[in-house]
């Protein structure tokens, strides 16, 4: 079979692994335990000086170094927060929990300064803008709708709950033999850290995306994919092959990664670097991002020095439905 061409859109500025959507992940911010969860605040002391991002179809990777600028120690919460599990979005599509454990479900890890760190975690679930997390756990509902047996808790609840569940929007039921959770959830992962004057800490932290399953045909792309700025070289590649090599269809993988958490911290990140490895060379990637630079058969890297983001990434990474 041929080789699939490598095209890459750079343009603009534009990463969740999934068919259609899915949680997307973001970079570490200060924060603070306030009424109704762990909120988000800006800190003017401490400096993001490096950023690496590295992006793969299996695991995101991301190591930084801070130093606090100020005069005195400072003593905060980091955190990190994933975005919403919404069941309205992924509904429909073939996604699951990566680890299948029910909080930590894509397996997320940090060290400071090369050591383990224990951390804490705030979920909540979600329906029609109301807080269902006590109305699940009442009722022993694991509040991961992504864990795999998700459906069976469902249709065991007694009949009045299922009423209860239908009329508030948490779950549909279509007849005795399928449920569907509707609720979405919001994880934040987040640890206390000591930043001493004047020194530098290294952070650095790892996690699998969650990933689902679909089809791409790139005569039907239409404006689902627009945000991925596919060119036409890329559209040739998917399409190279014609539909007797099979490589007319493809699974696209969606994910998305929140950068503008990092405008939290004093300044601008002083160094930023992004490396985004298909890991495959007969995989595709499309993203909107002006100078993108290929590296390797499968890595692609971005630099920039004084970076303030003023947008998240989205990247498209397209595998073929039959290998090579």
């Amino acid at each position: 079979m041929s080789r699939l061409s490598s095209a890459v859109r750079v343009f603009g500025l534009g990463l969740m692994l999934g068919a259609a959507a899915g949680p997307a992940l973001a970079n570490d911010s200060t924060a603070e335990l306030a009424a109704g969860g762990i909120v988000l605040v800006r800190n003017y002391d401490i400096r993001m000086q490096t950023e690496v991002l590295t992006i793969s179809p299996g695991e995101i990777q991301v190591d930084y170094t801070f130093k606090n600028v100020g005069e005195k120690d400072q003593t905060v919460l980091v955190a990190f927060p994933l975005p919403d599990v919404d069941m309205d979005e992924l509904g429909d599509v073939g996604v699951e929990a990566v680890t299948g454990a029910p909080v930590n479900f894509v397996d997320f890890q940090v060290t400071v300064d090369g050591k383990p760190v224990a951390f804490e975690t705030e979920q909540k679930a979600f329906a029609v803008g109301l807080d269902v997390t006590d109305t699940l756990k009442a009722d022993g509902v694991p509040l991961n709708p992504l864990l795999e047996g998700i459906g069976n808790v469902l249709l065991a609840l007694p009949a009045d709950r299922r009423a209860d569940y239908r009329t508030r929007g948490i779950a549909e039921w279509d007849g005795p033999d399928f449920a569907l959770p509707r609720w979405f959830l919001k994880t934040t992962f987040w640890w206390k850290q000591t930043f001493p004057a004047g020194k530098t800490v290294s952070v650095s932290h790892t996690y699998k995306p969650v990933v689902g399953s679909s089809f791409y045909y790139p005569q039907y792309a239409g404006d689902e994919f627009a945000d991925y700025c596919i060119d036409e070289g890329t559209s040739e590649g998917a399409a190279e092959g014609g539909a007797e090599s099979g490589q007319e269809r493809r699974y696209p993988h969606r994910l998305s990664y929140i950068l503008q958490t990092a405008r939290n911290w004093s300044g601008e990140i002083g160094e930023f670097r992004l490396v985004i490895d298909k890991r495959d060379p007969y995989w595709l990637i499309s993203l909107c991002l002006d100078g993108i630079k290929k590296t390797g058969p499968t890595t692609f890297e971005w630099t920039a020095t004084n970076f303030v983001p003023e947008k998240d990434l989205k990247i498209l990474f397209l595998e073929p439905a039959e290998a090579p």
